[in-house]
């Protein structure tokens, strides 16, 4: 689960934050896997549009998509906090268009 939360406080532009949550099967707990502030303006207005399809850990819309880096959040051998971008791995223009403009794979 990919959660986008506001804190509330008296700023104009309060700070976003971003919570990355297993939801496996059988567990008795669910387990924070990521719990982080946010700057990409990118990240922020597509998680807050909801304009998007969350599959498999990967975040797809228009011809781009954002993965979520799964491997490092679940990872024993890396023992630091992980950055924003080190967590979510940017591609754009994925789809291939033909001579009439229509989209491939």
């Amino acid at each position: 689960m990919l959660l986008l939360y506001i804190k509330k406080d008296d700023r104009k532009h309060p700070p976003k934050f971003v919570r990355i949550i297993d939801l496996k099967e059988g567990k008795q707990e669910n387990k924070v896997l990521y719990n982080a502030k946010v700057t990409d303006k990118e990240l922020i207005g597509r998680l807050t549009s909801m304009l998007y399809c969350f599959i498999d850990g990967h975040i797809y819309y228009n011809s781009s998509v954002i993965k979520i880096r799964y491997d490092l959040l679940e990872s024993k051998t890396v023992k630091r906090d992980l950055s924003e971008y080190e967590v979510f791995d940017y591609f754009h223009d994925i789809l291939c268009h033909d001579e009439k403009g229509n989209e491939t794979v």
